[in-house]
C-alpha cells in the first residue's frame, strides 16, 4: 500500500493538483491488498480530494480492458515467470517510455506519447521520467536485452 501512495504521489506531485484532478480524477483498479488505502490515494497530503477510487468486480478484466492491454505490453519485456526483483525504477521507466511511444490503431496511427505531450506538455513527461524513443529504436525484446544493449552503446 505504501508503495503504491508513494506512486501516485510522485505522478500528483509532478502533475499537480489541475492536471492530475483532470486527467486522473477516476482510477479504476482491481480489489488487490495494494489499494486498499484508498484514503491515501484519493486525497492528497493536506487532506484535498485529487481523485476517486473505483474497485472491478473480482475476477471481472472486461471491466478494465485497457489496463489489461498494458499489462500484455509489459509482458512483451518482462516474461510472465520472470522475477521482477532485479527491476529498477530506471527500468520500469524506459519500459513504460516504450509501451507509451508505439503507435495505436485506435490513436490514429499516433503514440500515447505524443497525446500526452500535447495534453500534459513535455515538462510533466520529463518529470515522470517518460522519454520519446524514435520508432526505429523501439524493438520489443526482454528488458534485460534492451539493457546490456545500452551498455554496449555507451
Amino acid at each position: 500500500m505504501a508503495h503504491v501512495n508513494e506512486k501516485i504521489n510522485f505522478v500528483y506531485d509532478a502533475m499537480g493538483y489541475d492536471k492530475f484532478n483532470k486527467y486522473l480524477g477516476v482510477l479504476l483498479t482491481d480489489r488487490g491488498p495494494e489499494f486498499n488505502d484508498y484514503q491515501g490515494i484519493e486525497f492528497d497530503i493536506d487532506g484535498v480530494r485529487r481523485c476517486r477510487l473505483f474497485y472491478c468486480d473480482s475476477g471481472q478484466s472486461t471491466q478494465k480492458p485497457f489496463v489489461e492491454r498494458i499489462n500484455r505490453e509489459i509482458r512483451r519485456y518482462v516474461f510472465k515467470g520472470q522475477s521482477v526483483e532485479n527491476l529498477t525504477q530506471d527500468d520500469c521507466n524506459l519500459i513504460a517510455s516504450y509501451i507509451n511511444n508505439m503507435t495505436l490503431d485506435g490513436l490514429g496511427n499516433r503514440t500515447p506519447y505524443e497525446f500526452a505531450k500535447r495534453f500534459l506538455g513535455e515538462e510533466i513527461l520529463e518529470k515522470l521520467n517518460i522519454k520519446y524513443i524514435k520508432p526505429n529504436d523501439l524493438v520489443v525484446k526482454n528488458i534485460d536485452l534492451i539493457k546490456h544493449e545500452l551498455k554496449k552503446s555507451k
